[in-house]
């Protein structure tokens, strides 16, 4: 049975000084993983002892650039997405630090300089049309996710109108590029299913943390309970992964939460959920990536027709073949840690977000496979924000 100890118990033996973790056992940590073990340990209601919770708040402060108020990472790192440059990456590694700070309590030490790059509207929607939304929405919701996230922090934490202002114009821009069809963001055939709904989570995001109905809400419940497996992954590839379960959940939560709209089914998707998540459990008390086994012919049947679209089914077939038979899911390498590490052994990361899917669960549901979690939600526009 899950428990919150062993969770906690596996965290700390990453732990290599005050407020620094390793991403995984073997894997070198960063400051991503100083974020991630404070979020992780945030959601479980585990508050920092005085002397870590002053050396991260130390650590935060004294890594931020006093000249345009971004956190830049620290050396190189195991990414190899073109997609994630270095502005992708220093933006994402700033909405963990002020996720992390709002949660502390702790204003940054420099004013957010580089938000003059989207300070009016003009400049904010020139931006988001800037975006590869044809190559990757994914990719592309990320980016409208950070910028997002920066204006509703220097908006409602920091209350600066201004900020709040131009946050209006990311609604509206949002508001009237949403696929009516899906409800997600993008162009081309995979913009309305996997890819697509991943995107589009990240910027539900924001209006879930506004209070603010997404257009096309329906369509995107339809869209991401129609995509989800009879084992309970959300993504082609047996076994799912950390984030594709985590964002199918934030969808549905934020419809459920919302409309009186397929509520029993989106109940039912939970239920099946759960499992997914349990199942990439290990003995040391952390979650991985994903536990992979071969497609067998349910799931070759259930990928040819769960889009209808020839062409994505194409896209679904070859997904579920880069995995299995050329082998390219046996690692992960991202822009957090030093190296790749097996996709099916525990890290800070994987860990937290599969807690995360289980919190999200937790609001819609109560099951029996739940852990007894009293789950806390971070006070800022990121991940980790699922309930006011």
């Amino acid at each position: 049975m899950l428990s919150r100890e062993s969770v906690l118990q596996y965290v700390a033996s990453l732990r290599t000084a005050p407020a620094e973790y390793r991403m995984t056992a073997n894997v070198d940590g960063s400051l991503f993983t100083a974020c991630f073990a404070f979020l992780l340990r945030y959601l479980l209601g585990d508050d920092y002892a005085p002397e870590e919770r002053a050396a991260l708040q130390a650590l935060l402060l004294e890594s931020q650039n006093p000249e345009d108020g971004l956190w830049y990472r620290r050396g190189k790192s195991a990414t190899r997405y073109t997609l994630h440059d270095e502005a992708h990456i220093s933006q994402q590694l700033t909405t963990m630090a002020l996720s992390v700070l709002a949660a502390l309590g702790v204003m940054p030490r420099y004013p957010l300089r580089f938000l003059s790059r989207w300070d009016t509207a003009d400049k904010l929607q020139d931006y988001l049309d800037s975006l590869p939304w044809d190559v990757n929405p994914w990719n592309s919701g990320n980016r409208a996710l950070f910028v997002g996230s920066f204006l509703a922090y220097d908006g409602y934490i920091l209350h600066n109108e201004a900020s709040r202002a131009v946050l209006e114009a990311w609604f509206d821009w949002h508001d009237a590029h949403a696929r009516p069809t899906s409800g997600f963001w993008g162009e081309g055939h995979t913009a309305d299913w996997f890819v697509g709904m991943g995107g589009a989570a990240h910027q539900y995001l924001i209006y879930h943390y506004a209070n603010r109905q997404p257009p096309y809400l329906e369509r995107a419940v339809d869209q991401t309970l129609r995509m989800q497996y009879d084992d309970g992954r959300c993504w082609p590839v047996i076994g799912g992964g950390s984030c594709y379960e985590l964002d199918a959940m934030e969808i549905l939560l934020l419809g459920y939460k919302m409309l009186d709209y397929r509520r029993s089914d989106i109940e039912a998707a939970c239920c099946r959920m759960i499992p997914v998540v349990l199942n990439s459990r290990n003995a040391d008390g952390g979650f991985c990536w994903a536990k992979r086994r071969w497609f067998d012919m349910p799931d070759l049947l259930r990928g040819l027709f769960i889009t209808g679209d020839p062409r994505t089914m194409f896209w679904a077939l070859r997904v579920q073949a880069n995995a299995h038979l050329l082998r390219s899911e046996e690692t992960r390498a991202t822009a957090w840690a030093s190296a790749p590490h097996p996709v099916t052994e525990s890290s800070l990361y994987d860990t937290w977000f599969r807690l995360l899917t289980l919190a999200e669960i937790a609001e819609v549901i109560a099951d029996e496979r739940l852990p007894d979690i009293p789950w806390r939600s971070v006070p800022a526009p990121n991940w980790g924000f699922f309930r006011r």
